[in-house]
């Protein structure tokens, strides 16, 4: 069982977590002939395999990506990272982020894995609405729907994917989603965000990370939280320094004890709704909103408006309580 902290549950329930995924989410989605979507590494060696280029472990996706497109062009780099990422279906596990209330969900990965696991669930807490470029963004209502937001561009998007995948797409395609990166640090600025499927070493995050704390700097960000079964404790306190805490798992493993750890006192809507003929009236409105958290609260603490002031004291109880714990 992991540890869930109390921070990202709250952020979870309070509908006021973002999603960020990686390319290492890639293991929870096959293809028709059983294999997982390619980690960007895994994708950098099969552009060598492809087009002939003799692969040295030290080569970096941008690299040889930009060398392809030297050599063949756009259109045959993008057909070749297109057939290797459709018609990748996920697997159980992923299908968890269907049943969370998500406030936004951002993406470094070029595939439509996250819109395919929401066509495939019959049942979803939100509509998926996706946008890789600042002219696809368009209004959509919070409480139905969930924004996907490509930043790094998406293959299925229309003729021109533009997708950042070569050094110099950085700095030709960045203009083309500067709204879409405001929004990213705005969802940073007030909201706790969940990173999946990234590694300590991993380039997107890095740079997006970095960029970010440079944002902001001197103010901290809220706390968020990042799942890497591989994390160097030597990293993850250096993470936890720029308040990102690492739970050191995998995907799979952080929800299985999600689900397990759910009290279901706090998810029965039979016992909430009992609950509810108990709530001051001053917090009800609040409870409606964020039934959980709310209840959880109250069952820990005593709402003072509403304490029992005209019974008798029972500070003889507890002197009597407090001289037992002395002589133990």
């Amino acid at each position: 069982m992991v540890d869930i902290p109390l921070g990202l549950r709250n952020a979870i329930e309070t509908q006021n977590c973002v999603l960020f995924v990686g390319a290492g989410v890639g293991c929870h989605f096959k293809s028709n002939d059983d294999s997982c979507a390619p980690t960007g590494s895994e994708l950098c060696e099969l552009l060598c395999d492809k087009f002939s280029i003799p692969y040295q472990p030290n080569y970096k996706l941008s690299q040889i990506a930009e060398i392809v497109e030297i050599r063949k062009g756009r259109k045959e780099l993008e057909a070749f990272i297109s057939s290797k990422l459709n018609a990748l279906n996920p697997d159980e596990i992923f299908k968890w982020i269907t049943s969370v209330h998500w406030k936004s969900i951002y993406t470094t990965n070029y595939d439509n894995c996250i819109e395919r696991t929401y066509q495939l669930c019959a049942t979803t807490l939100q509509n998926p609405i996706s946008f890789s470029i600042t002219s696809d963004l368009r209004h959509f209502q919070p409480i139905i729907d969930v924004p996907i937001f490509h930043i790094h561009g998406y293959l299925l998007s229309g003729a021109t994917p533009n997708i950042i995948i070569t050094k110099s797409d950085y700095a030709r395609f960045r203009e083309k989603r500067k709204m879409l990166f405001n929004a990213l640090k705005n969802d940073m600025a007030t909201a706790s965000i969940l990173y999946i499927g990234y590694s300590n070493t991993d380039p997107n995050w890095e740079t997006l990370l970095a960029e970010t704390l440079e944002e902001f700097y001197p103010s901290s960000l809220p706390q968020s939280y990042r799942i890497d079964p591989f994390s160097e404790d030597i990293d993850a306190e250096i993470l936890q320094h720029k308040n990102i805490h690492t739970l050191k798992c995998s995907f799979q493993e952080f929800v299985n004890s999600f689900l397990a750890s759910t009290v279901t006192s706090f998810t029965s809507d039979t016992i909430l709704k009992a609950f509810k003929k108990n709530v001051p009236p001053d917090l009800l409105q609040k409870f409606e909103s964020s039934p959980v958290p709310m209840t959880r609260l109250l069952t820990s603490w005593e709402y003072v408006n509403q304490a029992p002031f005209n019974e008798t004291p029972n500070f003889d109880a507890l002197v009597k309580s407090h001289a037992a714990v002395q002589r133990t």
